[in-house]
């Protein structure tokens, strides 16, 4: 072998020699949410991470029960309430999204609170200052109303979508400035057999193209995969989930995935066993590809209600299942991008020594994989969780040492 090719080929055949499930199922909790007035309770979405430190929102717990903005120190362990929600006219309440980052500044939304309880769109400081909010939902013909996913920004421009109101009550998918200048409606969900209805995940930007998916609507009545310009125009279908052991159903929480010319989902419906997906579609509608079917039990997940992370390192995705596994109780897995070698990473086990019934994506960051659970951990009230991405094998970490010494001692004899 040249040594000049020896090394890369040597790391390509480390990376295949990757260590099992069982080498990768050392997971952390960070915290164990204890709920009432000085902790959260029941956790969706997904964390962010800066640097040591995990943000992240609860539905419940808090002064006022309705929910929370919190921060743990991965390595001292140190928690923090950065807000509590209280609904009423000046706040929001019940946050079923996640926090996104723009440098220190938190956006968000929560599905009630706000003048007419309809949700609302907020900003705040990474240090817990500063909050604002941005846009209070009126609901009804006008507006949307109900938020459950993340905000995804573009410039100075926020965008998110509502499960419910608008024209048809079908939910919306709106714009709105990261000052709260110039809300605007881009599309009316009218759900039915024609469009998509009740969206509760995220949008994916590419350029100007916003695509997400619906939980109800389309032809079929399992969901749909959309994408609209971020001026409102071109709204189209590009998929109507139709179920049944060809097709997923009922996507859930999460965001589409991108890479090249295609988006990468899941469902939390449909597949052989009804349990759910994972799908690849070109961006234009067409080549729709179930890259696995969730069967449940001991030695698969169920039932994900969330979206994939890709580390396109590895062009590896890692996800989160809320059921199957071992005690049912939820998975943390990993697939190829091309559907191959799909691996149970973690068994979520519940009771007072894990989370339980994770509903939501994982995070990246410096070679460990963070998330949270909704119920686990001593007092059952949910988790947050690390664990670490795969590590060559020994047999691979040989393979480049050999390699590489093979190609150093064949460019020194030149």
């Amino acid at each position: 072998m040249r040594g000049w090719i020896a090394y890369p080929v040597a790391l390509l055949i480390a990376l295949c020699c990757r260590s099992d499930a069982a080498g990768w199922s050392n997971t952390a909790l960070l915290h164990e949410f204890g709920g009432g007035g000085a902790d959260g309770s029941y956790a969706l979405g997904n964390v962010e991470v800066n640097g040591s430190v995990v943000y992240g929102m609860t539905v419940q717990g808090g002064d006022y029960n309705r929910g929370t903005v919190f921060s743990v120190h991965e390595g001292s362990g140190a928690f923090a309430l950065l807000h509590e929600f209280f609904g009423g006219i000046s706040d929001g309440a019940q946050p079923y999204g996640s926090l996104t980052r723009l440098g220190s500044t938190f956006y968000g939304t929560t599905f009630g609170g706000g003048n007419f309880n309809h949700g609302t769109v907020f900003s705040m400081q990474t240090n817990g200052g500063g909050f604002t909010l941005l846009h209070e939902f009126l609901g009804g013909l006008g507006d949307g109303a109900a938020p459950t996913g993340n905000l995804t920004p573009g410039g100075s421009t926020l965008y998110g979508t509502t499960t419910t109101g608008g024209l048809y009550d079908a939910g919306t998918i709106f714009a709105v400035g990261t000052n709260g200048s110039n809300h605007r409606l881009l599309h009316h969900f009218a759900g039915g057999t024609s469009d998509g209805g009740t969206p509760r995940g995220s949008l994916l930007l590419d350029g100007s193209t916003l695509y997400g998916m619906t939980s109800e609507g389309g032809a079929n009545g399992g969901g749909t995969v959309f994408a609209v310009s971020t001026g409102g125009g071109g709204y189209r279908l590009l998929h109507e989930f139709a179920g049944g052991p060809d097709d997923g159903a009922e996507p859930i929480y999460g965001a589409l995935a991108l890479s090249g010319s295609n988006l990468y989902g899941m469902t939390s419906g449909g597949g052989d066993y009804g349990l759910g997906t994972i799908f690849s579609i070109a961006t234009d509608g067409s080549d729709f590809t179930l890259m696995h079917e969730f069967t449940g039990g001991a030695d698969d997940g169920a039932v994900p209600k969330g979206g994939l992370l890709l580390d396109r390192a590895t062009s590896t995705f890692y996800g989160l299942t809320e059921h199957g596994g071992d005690d049912d109780f939820g998975t943390l897995f990993s697939i190829e991008m091309d559907g191959s070698n799909f691996t149970l990473m973690h068994d979520f086990a519940g009771g007072p020594d894990d989370g339980a019934y994770p509903a939501g994506d994982v995070r990246l960051s410096n070679d460990r994989l963070y998330g949270m659970t909704r119920a686990g951990g001593d007092f059952d009230r949910g988790t947050v969780f690390s664990a670490p991405t795969p590590e060559p094998t020994t047999l691979g970490l040989l393979l480049v040492a050999a390699l590489t010494a093979i190609g150093y001692a064949r460019l020194r004899r030149r």
